[in-house]
């Protein structure tokens, strides 16, 4: 902890009313001098992270029996007491923890950061949470202790409903273009990187998604839904564009030509089940057993070697991109280096002696997995 309050701009402990803890503030420019590495040390199982794109702070809260603020290095930092409140019509929420405009909150536990989306009144993908989602995925991608991460909505009805319509009208006015010559848009860099950082990326996605949401979903690693409650719409074409957030793209990679056209160029609802059949979820599963679902899925993930983790999606990834011969020559180099890490030494030996390769231990091989990762589990 130490390093990580050298390395900070500024380090306050604030307490929480009415509750006798505290939060513990660590204002930093995320993005600039490395210096997220350094506050990603800060980061302890079970705390929560909030993000506040416009004001670049992070705040970590922990709870421990303090009473008085004190900072611990230099002046000028500030805490809001404001109560929370919502303003309809505005896709911004007011937390008084950390700054006025914070449309995201992220709790690390085990390796797992679980990003709760909160921008009433619909979760519409504005510019301030794209701002938000943007920043907070060029930070995690460089994060260490992070393995997985879910993406999931505080409210039941909507994921992301879409993107910013308005905004979109305020586009097609301005003479600035939105890519700029070869170079993907601000929308596909945040996408790509959703999809390539060296973290396992899902998208539990409990209500209704469309347009630049259903983008950002397609963009993760794995998608679940609730039965009766999700429901897609890729809805640009029926407002006269198309998905230019990476959906043209991606969901014919994801659900082959054909359904990718009907889902694009149709704009229609897409239930739980067919978007399970076609592909697009991994699965649909009832609405009150959505989250330990993901939850568990989430923390058995992250329970395996990390270098086995980065190396076997980055495997998977190729698939898009080498021909299968060269894709194959790939996985095999792959495969070597893993070999040769102290990790997976350790989680075969004790494989071997929790009885795997022997009869009864292979017929409840599942069980013993899962006493495996629990060995093992960070």
């Amino acid at each position: 902890m130490s390093s990580t309050i050298e390395a900070a701009t500024q380090v306050l402990v604030i307490p929480v009313t009415g509750g006798g803890g505290c939060v513990l503030i660590i204002v930093a420019d995320l993005f600039c001098g490395g210096r997220g590495s350094a506050l990603g040390a800060a980061v302890m199982p079970g705390v929560q992270l909030r993000y506040a794109a416009n004001h670049r702070r992070t705040a970590v809260e922990t709870h421990a029996q303090n009473h008085g603020v004190r900072s611990l290095a230099g002046e000028g930092g500030r805490h809001h007491r404001t109560p929370e409140k919502r303003r309809s019509g505005r896709s911004w929420r007011r937390r008084g923890t950390v700054s006025d405009e914070s449309l995201i909150t992220t709790v690390l536990d085990r390796g797992v950061a679980t990003v709760t989306i909160d921008a009433p009144p619909i979760n519409v993908m504005s510019r301030e949470l794209f701002r938000e989602l943007r920043r907070f995925c060029t930070w995690v991608s460089t994060q260490n202790d992070v393995r997985v991460v879910v993406f999931r909505s505080a409210d039941p009805e909507f994921f992301i409903a879409h993107f910013d319509v308005e905004l979109l009208l305020e586009l097609s006015a301005s003479e600035e273009p939105i890519s700029v010559g070869n170079e993907l848009s601000p929308f596909q860099q945040m996408c790509e990187r959703l999809c390539t950082m060296p973290k396992v990326t899902i998208a539990e996605i409990g209500g209704r998604v469309g347009g630049g949401g259903s983008e950002f979903s397609a963009s993760c690693d794995m998608r679940f839904g609730a039965i009766g409650r999700t429901v897609v719409n890729q809805m640009e074409v029926a407002l006269g564009i198309l998905p230019g957030g990476s959906g043209t793209q991606r969901l014919p990679r994801l659900i082959g030509r054909g359904r990718a056209m009907e889902m694009i160029l149709g704009a229609q609802d897409l239930d739980a089940e067919t978007a399970e059949r076609w592909g697009y979820l991994n699965a649909a599963v009832e609405p009150d057993l959505l989250r330990q679902h993901v939850d568990n899925l989430a923390h058995s993930i992250a329970s395996h070697p990390v270098d086995a983790l980065v190396r076997a999606k980055r495997s998977v990834l190729n698939t898009e991109e080498l021909p299968l011969r060269e894709g194959l020559i790939e996985e095999a180099r792959l495969f070597e280096e893993l070999l040769q890490t102290d990790a997976a030494r350790a989680v075969m030996t004790a494989f071997l002696q929790m009885g795997g390769q022997t009869r009864d231990g292979e017929v409840e091989l599942g069980s013993l997995l899962d006493r495996l990762r629990s060995a093992f589990d960070p």
